[in-house]
């Protein structure tokens, strides 16, 4: 199915878009309109100019005959709308931006051979750098990378932390940290997690974390931080 150019007319494909992912289907589409807050390319779908004939055919002929592809799709659009509300979604294809009072990360880790046991499984403890990985990508991505955390005084230390084993991952496997911020930090930061090869749920976590000085006092979050959580769950 793909999208009609109409200015900035999304005709209803975005919404339909986003409904495939939820369903685990990728798409060929016509990056249009609102069509891109829907379908990320290359990572949920394939977009391709309007009026290129071509290019929409070989999208679709690369969709078909490359299994690996569809499914490494559909399993990032299955993620990517499990992780948002539906509320979410609309709003993204009208207004991108908008947030249904939760943030997300997604940062992929392939396992390395040194990770594993002698079971040939990733080792227990190996599952909490992957979770490291995910919350400082998180804060990046919100604009508080930790570098620049540590370096006006702070320190964000670990207060709790638990992790529920699904499946093992093995060597080799390409695993998906997804990382999630569900409520507004006030003096304690709580972090879920969640970690994926494809679709197959593998493990789950959570932690908590708080500020703390160079002496190890707590203190109260920096103002950058308070001004990105406002600006972030408003």
């Amino acid at each position: 199915m793909t999208s009609i150019n109409h200015g900035n007319s999304i005709e209803g494909f975005g919404l339909v878009y986003l409904e495939a992912a939820a369903h685990g289907l990728p798409v060929v589409a016509h990056d249009v309109g609102g069509v891109s807050e829907a379908v990320s390319d290359g990572v949920t779908g394939l977009l391709v100019p309007p009026h290129r004939p071509a290019q929409l055919a070989a999208a679709f002929e690369k969709l078909i005959f490359d299994e690996k592809l569809r499914i490494q799709l559909g399993a990032a659009g299955r993620e990517w709308a499990g992780r948002n509300c539906w509320k979410e979604s609309g709003h993204r294809v009208v207004q991108p931006g908008g947030s249904c009072g939760m943030i997300t990360s997604r940062v992929q880790v392939t396992v390395r051979y040194a990770e594993t046991d002698m079971m040939g499984v990733v080792y227990h403890g190996n599952y909490l750098p992957w979770f490291e990985i995910g919350r400082t990508t998180l804060l990046k991505e919100l604009g508080l990378p930790y570098r620049q955390l540590e370096a006006e005084g702070y320190r964000l230390p670990v207060l709790e932390i638990a992790v529920k084993y699904l499946r093992p991952a093995v060597y080799d496997d390409v695993v998906t940290v997804m990382t999630y911020m569900r409520e507004k930090p006030v003096l304690r930061i709580r972090l879920d997690y969640e970690v994926f090869r494809g679709e197959e749920l593998l493990a789950t976590g959570e932690s908590v974390h708080a500020f703390i000085d160079l002496q190890g006092k707590p203190v109260r979050p920096p103002a950058s931080a308070v001004v990105v959580m406002n600006a972030a769950f408003k």
